[in-house]
């Protein structure tokens, strides 16, 4: 399917699970003494911010539609740098390191 295919069918699809998330939203929200309106617009929104975030998944990364930059060149490590043997807290497994006293 193509994407503008997808973005046609998309919001037609589950029709019966969106009606029930859309009551059990309005619901939730006048059990917390929200207006009806306001309990509608809610629901809107969670439906909408849902569909979204399940939309974005199947959405090729922008990296993939234009054309790959090069990958940045590995930072060279200073040849001045003593080789004390010891390593930083951050670098050692927490079994390893010492709680504080």
């Amino acid at each position: 399917m193509s994407a503008a295919d997808f973005t046609t069918a998309y919001p037609q699809q589950c029709t019966t699970e969106q009606t029930a998330f859309r009551t059990a939203i309005i619901a939730r929200e006048r059990a917390s003494r929200v207006s009806q309106a306001d309990a509608e617009e809610q629901a809107g929104m969670e439906i909408e911010d849902a569909r979204g975030n399940f939309r974005d998944r199947f959405e090729p990364p922008a990296a993939a539609q234009t054309a790959a930059a090069p990958a940045p060149a590995a930072t060279p490590t200073p040849a001045s740098a003593p080789a004390t043997g010891t390593t930083t807290p951050a670098a050692q497994p927490a079994s390893q390191t010492t709680p504080p006293s």
